[in-house]
């Protein structure tokens, strides 16, 4: 479960382009995980994560500097 008080979150936790890059090691997220984190994500305006590769991202846009990751809005299914 995702709590609301979760203060940041990661590329390498939720994305699987960024797990596999990193060499997490994390179980693939259940469908309520997911549905809990894109609820997260959308409240929270698509924040960027703490672990952001800033201008080295493939997806780096504009808004990145105003604070709305544009993965994070993919991730949710909201381009």
């Amino acid at each position: 479960m995702i709590s609301d008080e979760r203060p940041e979150w990661r590329l390498c936790e939720w994305n699987d382009l960024y797990h596999g890059v990193n060499h997490i090691d994390l179980p693939p997220m259940t469908r309520e995980e997911i549905k809990e984190a894109k609820a997260w994500l959308r409240d929270r305006r698509y924040p960027i994560p703490a672990d952001c590769p800033g201008e080295a991202c493939p997806k780096h846009r504009p808004s990145c500097k105003l604070g709305a990751c544009h993965i994070a809005v993919g991730m949710c299914g909201d381009l």
